[in-house]
């Protein structure tokens, strides 16, 4: 864009993706970014850790003044937490999410009509049931008479996405993230990635289940890259999935921790059930993105490295 500053707001900024977004744009001094939180203090601290600093920073705690703002760029890092934060109390997705989404909506037909909007979808909207990488071609199937709290996540995003679908005439992008870790990740989430960081931290040894899966991590510079080349569409309203140069399956992985971090880990023989997308291929061929002129630079394996290195640094 050839304006002499650009305006963007992130909502949510305490959450592991604002904060792994804001390390990039925040070194830009082009950027004028006002953060959204109901935790100032936490972000105070946080905000302190970035370096360098060029964009010019400000924080607002009242979410409904967003809506006499006037920016380009709205992203939405909102959520309920992790099915481990929520502790079974899944009606937060619906609510949490639905809330802040309407919020932006509303805000957006009001106040900057012309910004873009972007949406932190999931990979979960294609279902549980994969066996191989998403092609654009699949079908979400679920039981309607029996859903299960992978469900619930699955379809609250499928909705969000449908809302976006029907305002047309808006500028929004739904970007599915189907795997991500980065720095700011916390070890306690539940995630796989962030039991291997926990591990790493207490050097104990990391229980892993028996069965193989693949994977793909995005890293926050190329997320960056998307968000970038999606504002520059005049016209867009479309949901993306999030690819990396390269997915990574679980023992390649693992193998590549032993070597570089010493990682110890051993075989879990009990299964155990988890809320999350549990199918063992959870990844993207779909590459619509490479239309905006999207090119990842980071496979999975260089992303988690880099990141785990920078955390563990500190």
């Amino acid at each position: 864009m050839n304006k002499t500053k650009f305006n963007m707001v992130i909502l949510g900024a305490n959450a592991q993706i604002a904060r792994s977004l804001l390390h990039y744009y925040a070194q830009h001094e082009k950027n004028n970014i006002t953060l959204f939180t109901h935790r100032a203090e936490l972000l105070a601290k946080n905000l302190k850790a970035l370096n360098p600093v060029k964009a010019e920073i400000k924080t607002i705690s009242d979410y409904e003044s967003l809506k006499l703002l006037h920016y380009d760029l709205l992203i939405n890092c909102i959520g309920a937490g992790t099915p481990t934060r929520l502790q079974d109390n899944y009606q937060l997705w619906h609510d949490i999410t639905e809330k802040f989404d309407r919020l932006a909506l509303d805000a957006l037909a009001e106040s900057a009509p012309k910004a873009l909007y972007v949406n932190f979808s999931s990979g979960a909207v294609y279902g549980s049931s994969l066996t191989r990488p998403c092609n654009g071609e699949e079908r979400s199937c679920f039981a309607v008479n029996n859903l299960l709290p992978g469900d619930y996540y699955a379809l609250m995003r499928l909705n969000s996405e449908a809302r976006h679908r029907s305002r047309r005439k808006l500028r929004i992008v739904d970007l599915r993230i189907f795997s991500f870790f980065s720095r700011y990740s916390d070890p306690t989430d539940g995630y796989f990635l962030s039991d291997v960081l926990a591990a790493l931290l207490q050097k104990q040894v990391l229980r892993v289940q028996p069965g193989n899966m693949l994977r793909d991590y995005v890293h926050p510079q190329d997320l960056c890259q998307l968000i970038d080349l999606a504002v520059q569409q005049e016209q867009i309203n479309c949901a993306l999935d999030v690819y990396s140069a390269a997915a990574i399956d679980k023992f390649s992985l693992l193998d590549a921790l032993q070597q570089r971090f010493a990682l110890q880990f051993q075989l879990e023989q009990t299964p155990h059930q988890s809320p999350n997308n549990i199918s063992s291929v959870y990844c993207s061929q779909f590459h619509k993105a490479a239309e905006l002129g999207y090119t990842p630079r980071y496979s999975s394996l260089k992303t988690i490295m880099t990141e785990l290195e920078a955390r563990l640094e500190n």
